[in-house]
């Protein structure tokens, strides 16, 4: 009877509402209640006026006004009766009266429940809802929220008065490669592969930001002029926008809350290596003054699991039962959301004295350059797991001493794989070296062969390619008989079946036509 929405904010969760109701019009009435905050015991008021104003829109809706024509009033006002507990009882009276006639009522910003105290209250109506005496309710109660943290206790803690009241859950996560880049083939983004990267770097898979850039585009046209020029400037302007605008901002408190200790180890990744920095490096730095030293490294592997599991922002490199190496004593850990990435650069933290980028030298900063190469990494993971054939696909992979950038596996055991992808990905095509890769793709193979569990394929079953945004004639002709697949982002568009459309006018990028294929 009643189901979660959950995922990061910006992610789709108020869409995938609007489009479940499209969907659902004419067959069956469903309406969206957005529950306001309470930010303060002084902001009572505000958020009664603003419930009022959301019952009221639900009440009037073409489809749901019919329902309630025989709905008798909730309980008359009390002289002095508290505003916000008049409009609570209000709210819960109209779901109730919506769900018994077969509604669908979805509650957006539903971890709002907490901080308005409506917790018990839902718990209530969806106990009776399931077991009524003329039986089950025939409406659907679908709850989406944002505020991660809070929200994940409000339904997985066992504590809390919602605990296993959900029965579905389902988590939104950002949007991968494949989908990125039919969107932007749609659009035209792929004209100039090395701008795709630098929004991917900044946006991430998050729809939120690709919707806003796709609106702004249509009013302010961007610069048509060289790619330098253009990046300088969309870079600037995305940090001037975070700068002014505290909701963009990933941990915006009102948004997404997670502990300081959970967000000093952000700050040390950022500051020691995004690309992966050792567990005992988090651990001596962000262990807080006093911590007990025989509970700390369990307390650090739960603030480790909040932002793995809760907000997506952190994973290990290498994790038992996840990935195919088992965890060696030494674990890596690296920020996987490029949005998040973005943002901790851009903005810099006081707290460490890393200071802020300047907006008028984002265009060359060498963290932002540095991040869209890490940015590159991930997006050639899914772009290869996207394609038939390669069922597993994985990041900065190192079993050993030799880490590879993109390890692609035909089946999700190693030991059953008959083809394996490996993959050197450059932001630069010009810093591509086939003689060093090559050293560094046989030690890699070495190491696996050792492995138990591991079948390394025969040799002309493992593929071996270059990665860059774009490989002009130049690159083409230095790296042609290196015997590796030259892979750039216009071509990774083709291999999913996507037209790239046409080059790009302003600082053009000569090409000559793909000389190899990657594909069984």
């Amino acid at each position: 009877m009643a189901g979660a929405v959950i995922g990061r904010r910006g992610v789709g969760k108020t869409q995938l509402l609007e489009d479940a109701k499209a969907r659902l019009r004419g067959r069956r009435p469903m309406v969206i209640i957005e529950l306001p905050p309470l930010h303060s015991p002084e902001s009572r008021n505000d958020c009664a006026e603003r419930l009022f104003v959301h019952i009221r829109a639900a009440s009037a809706a073409p489809d749901i006004a019919p329902l309630l024509a025989d709905v008798p009033d909730s309980e008359p006002d009390m002289p002095g009766a508290d505003a916000l507990i008049v409009q609570k009882n209000r709210l819960l009276h109209l779901i109730r009266h919506l769900l018994r006639k077969g509604a669908v009522v979805g509650i957006d910003e539903f971890h709002h429940a907490r901080s308005c105290g409506m917790e018990s209250s839902f718990k209530l109506m969806i106990d009776t809802a399931g077991r009524h005496n003329n039986g089950p309710w025939r409406g659907k109660l679908v709850a989406a929220g944002s505020h991660q943290r809070q929200l994940f206790d409000m339904i997985g803690n066992p504590r809390a008065p919602l605990y296993q009241r959900f029965m579905h859950t389902f988590r939104l996560r950002p949007l991968k490669a494949p989908a990125l880049l039919e969107m932007a083939a749609e659009h035209g983004w792929l004209a100039d592969p090395r701008r795709f990267l630098t929004l991917a770097a900044a946006f991430g898979g998050m729809p939120r930001y690709w919707e806003r850039f796709y609106g702004e585009q249509a009013i302010r046209p961007l610069p048509e002029a060289g790619f330098p020029d253009w990046r300088a400037e969309f870079l600037a302007r995305e940090i001037e926008r975070l700068d002014a605008n505290p909701a963009e901002k990933w941990d915006w408190k009102g948004r997404v809350e997670i502990e300081p200790t959970a967000r000093s180890i952000l700050e040390a990744i950022v500051g020691k290596n995004f690309r992966g920095t050792r567990k005992s490096f988090i651990s001596d730095a962000c262990r807080p003054p006093g911590a007990d030293g025989k509970r700390w490294p369990d307390d650090l592997e739960h603030h480790l699991s909040i932002l793995d599991s809760h907000l997506e922002l952190a994973a290990m490199i290498r994790v038992p039962g996840r990935e195919v190496f088992p965890a060696p004593a030494a674990q890596k850990f690296r920020i996987t959301d490029a949005a998040t990435l973005f943002q901790m650069l851009a903005l810099g933290n006081p707290n460490t004295d890393r200071p802020a980028i300047a907006p008028e030298a984002a265009g060359t900063h060498p963290a932002l350059m540095e991040a869209e190469g890490a940015a590159l990494e991930p997006l050639t993971a899914e772009w290869l797991q996207g394609l038939l054939g390669w069922e597993k696909a994985m990041a900065n992979v190192q079993p050993g001493a030799v880490e590879i950038d993109v390890l692609g596996l035909s089946s999700w055991d190693p030991a059953e794989a008959e083809w394996m992808a490996l993959c050197s990905c450059k932001r630069s095509p010009g810093r591509h070296d086939p003689i060093r890769e090559e050293q560094r793709m046989q030690a890699f193979l070495g190491e696996i062969e050792t492995r138990k569990g591991w079948t390394r394929p025969s040799g002309d079953r493992v593929l071996k390619a270059l990665v860059s945004p774009v490989f002009d004639d130049a690159d083409r002709n230095r790296l042609a008989e290196s015997g590796f697949r030259l892979i750039d982002i216009r071509r990774m568009a083709r291999k999913l079946g996507f037209d790239p459309g046409p080059q790009a006018d302003p600082d053009p990028v000569r090409r000559s036509p793909p000389r190899f294929s990657l594909g069984m």
